[in-house]
C-alpha cells in the first residue's frame, strides 16, 4: 500500500521563509492531500492558493474550529513552526485527540546547515531520550552523517522576510482582526535599534574579539555564558525564568557567591538581541553592586566558539550553545531541562559546585548525542536561499512521507523532560 495513500497534511504557521510552501508543494508531487490556514495577512503573503484558507474569527472560537477543520478535511498530519504558540498548542491538543500526528519544525539543533524536525514536541515537550545508555547503544547501529557545507545568504535577505512579514501584518491589521502576534516585542519599536547595531557591528566584533584574544592569550580561567532572547519560548515556555534578566541575576549571585577568586565570566549577547531588554545596562549594574564588575567580560560580537573552545565551561540556560560547547568536549551547566541535559554528558550537579569541579562530558556520550540527533531529528537545509530550501523541503518531505519522523530511535511514548520541570507543576 502507498504511504502517501489517504495522507492529508495541514500546515499551521511556519518560518519567515517559503519553506513551508516548498514541503507542501513536494508532499503534493508525492501524492499527499495539502491544507494551510492562514491567521494573518503575513501567513497569506507567503502561502496563498487553492489549498489555503483564512482564519479571521476570535481566539475563543479557534480551539473549536481547528478540532472541526481537522475532522472535515480528514487531516492525518499536523505540521507547525514552534509547539508553544497560542494557536499552535491548541490545535496540538485538538490534534492529539483526533489521533493525528503532530510534527514540529524549528532550527536545527547542530548549526548551521540544519533544521530540526521532531514529532509531538520540542524542549520539555520533547520525545527524544534521556537515558545516556539508550542513547549510546542506539547510535551504535546507525551511520556516521557529515556536517553539510553552510548554506549561506546575505542578511538582507532575512530581513526583507521579517520586515515584510511583520509591517503586513501591523498596516493591515484589519484584515485578520482578531490575529495575536507570537513576540512581546512591538515590531514597529525594535526595527529602529537594529539600524545602529548594524552601524557598529565591525567596532562591536573588534572589540568582542579582543576580550576573546586577551583572557585566551594570559591564560585566564574563565566560564563562558551565552545570553538567550527574553522573547524566546526556549525562556518564556521551556525555562523557570520569566525572562533572561532573572537567570543572569541568578546566574551572577551564584557566581559571586561561590566561584573561585581568580575565575572570570565572559557572557555573550545573543546575536539577534536589538537591546530592547537593556540586557547588557542590567548585567553590568548587577555585577557592580555584587562587588564582582572586574570579573564580568560583557561582549556583544565575536566569535563563540572560539571562546567556548578556550573556556573552562559553559553556563546556559537551555541553548543549542551547549551542544557546541559538547562538541568541543567543554564542561556544560544547564539552568532547565536541556533536550541534552542528562548524566555523562552536562554537570548534574547545582551551579556553585561548577564552577569548581565541573564535570567533564565523557566524548563517547557526545558522539552517540550527535550521531542520534543527525539521524533522526535534523535535516539537512535552512530557511533562505534556493539551494538552502530545496535541500530543506525535499529532505522534510521524505521524512513525514517514509514515516521517519523522530526515527530511528529517538522517540520515547512520553515527553522524559516535563516532570524535572517542576515549576510547571
Amino acid at each position: 500500500m502507498s504511504k502517501t495513500k489517504n495522507r492529508a497534511v495541514l500546515f499551521l504557521q511556519g518560518p519567515l521563509s517559503m519553506l513551508y510552501k516548498h514541503i507542501g508543494n513536494q508532499l503534493k508531487s508525492e501524492g499527499v492531500r495539502v491544507h494551510r490556514i492562514n491567521l494573518s495577512l503575513g501567513d497569506w503573503l507567503h502561502w496563498h492558493g487553492p489549498e489555503s484558507i483564512s482564519y479571521r474569527r476570535s481566539r475563543e472560537e479557534w480551539p473549536g474550529f481547528i478540532a472541526d477543520y481537522m475532522k472535515q478535511h480528514d487531516i492525518t498530519d499536523l505540521v507547525l513552526h514552534g509547539d508553544s504558540r497560542w494557536y499552535h498548542k491548541h490545535a496540538i491538543t485538538e490534534a492529539r485527540q483526533l489521533n493525528i500526528q503532530v510534527i514540529v519544525t524549528e532550527l536545527g539543533l547542530i548549526r548551521p546547515g540544519w533544521l530540526s524536525l521532531e514529532k509531538d514536541g520540542l524542549g520539555l515537550n520533547s520525545h527524544f531520550p534521556d537515558d545516556p545508555e539508550q542513547i549510546l547503544k542506539t547510535a551504535s547501529q546507525l551511520p556516521e552523517i557529515e556536517n553539510p557545507e553552510p548554506f549561506r545568504h546575505p542578511f538582507w535577505i532575512k530581513a526583507l522576510f521579517d520586515a515584510s512579514y511583520n509591517l503586513i501584518n501591523c498596516i493591515f491589521w484589519f484584515t485578520y482582526p482578531h490575529f495575536i502576534r507570537h513576540t512581546p516585542h512591538f515590531p514597529l519599536l525594535e526595527y529602529p535599534r537594529w539600524i545602529p547595531r548594524l552601524l557598529n557591528e565591525k567596532k562591536r566584533n573588534k572589540y568582542a574579539t579582543s576580550c576573546i584574544n586577551e583572557l585566551i592569550n594570559n591564560n585566564e580561567r574563565f566560564v563562558v555564558f551565552p545570553l538567550q532572547l527574553s522573547g524566546d519560548f526556549q525562556i518564556r515556555a521551556h525555562s523557570p525564568f520569566p525572562s533572561m534578566r532573572e537567570a543572569i541575576e541568578l546566574v551572577l549571585n551564584n557566581f559571586a557567591k561561590s566561584a573561585p577568586e581568580g575565575m572570570k565570566l565572559l557572557i555573550k549577547q545573543h546575536p539577534s538581541d536589538n537591546g530592547l531588554d537593556k540586557l547588557k545596562q542590567h548585567t553590568l549594574a548587577k555585577a557592580s553592586k555584587l562587588g564582582i564588575y572586574d570579573r564580568i567580560i560583557y561582549i556583544d560580537g565575536g566569535s563563540l566558539d572560539l571562546a567556548t573552545a578556550a573556556s573552562q565551561g559553559m553556563v546556559t540556560v537551555n541553548s543549542t550553545a551547549g551542544i557546541e560547547a559538547l562538541q568541543h568536549y567543554i564542561p556544560v551547566k544547564t539552568l532547565a531541562p536541556a533536550l541534552y541535559s542528562m548524566p555523562k554528558l552536562t554537570h548534574q550537579g547545582d551551579l556553585s559546585s561548577f564552577w569548581h569541579s565541573p564535570e567533564q562530558p565523557q566524548h563517547r556520550y557526545v558522539d552517540a548525542l550527535i550521531k542520534l540527533l543527525l539521524n533522526a531529528t535534523q535535516v539537512k537545509g535552512a530557511l533562505y536561499g534556493d539551494s538552502a530550501i530545496e535541500h530543506g523541503s525535499r529532505n522534510i518531505c521524505l521524512r513525514i512521507v517514509e514515516n521517519r519522523v523522530s526515527q530511528p530511535g529517538a522517540y520515547l511514548d512520553h515527553a522524559p523532560r516535563l516532570k524535572k520541570a517542576d515549576w510547571k507543576n
